[in-house]
């Protein structure tokens, strides 16, 4: 929030692209090792960002109410897009893992020259509060609320089960189906 939304969707898309850059170069771990790492910058940059970048630009158009609508049909867009990546990343990756990478790379240029022409909407609320000041407030509801403490602890545990099971999946598949 403190330095715009636009701003942080054009940092996420830069470091995406280097990310992938840098998966299609590597010739070892290390480079790899900096590609995971700018891609978990890019996420972090995402994460939430374009969701209230949405939110935002509906309530400076004072069209709020349409906010599930769009974020159904973006989040719709984003299922189709991957779907067709894994058929097409499938087909190629039989022939090279690395071409996979190098095909990646347009793409993701493309969106971080349309980010570039975003428009930061105009803050729909006072958002003077630091961080901790903000958190602190979270915590107070939850602690205040039974349903929404639960509902913390189950989507904690399963945010962190769910993501060591991403995580290794793969490792899992390759034991068993080898490349």
């Amino acid at each position: 929030d403190r330095i715009g939304r636009r701003k942080t969707i054009i940092l996420g898309a830069f470091f995406s692209s280097a990310a992938i850059l840098c998966y299609a170069i590597a010739p070892g771990a290390a480079i790899l090792f900096l590609g995971g790492f700018m891609e978990g910058i890019a996420r972090s940059l995402y994460s939430g960002n374009n969701a209230a970048m949405l939110y935002d630009t509906l309530a400076e158009e004072d069209d709020e109410a349409s906010y599930h609508h769009y974020f159904g049909r973006m989040s719709s867009m984003y299922q189709i897009a991957l779907g067709i990546a894994a058929l097409l990343g499938g087909v190629v990756g039989i022939y090279s893992l690395n071409l996979v990478m190098w095909l990646s790379l347009p793409p993701q240029l493309g969106a971080l020259l349309l980010s570039f022409w975003f428009v930061e909407p105009d803050r729909t609320e006072d958002r003077d509060t630091s961080s901790s000041q903000h958190l602190q407030k979270a915590l107070g509801h939850i602690r205040d609320n039974p349903r929404l403490l639960w509902l913390t602890v189950a989507q904690s545990i399963s945010f962190g089960f769910g993501e060591a099971k991403f995580q290794f999946t793969s490792a899992f598949f390759i034991s068993l189906w080898p490349l």
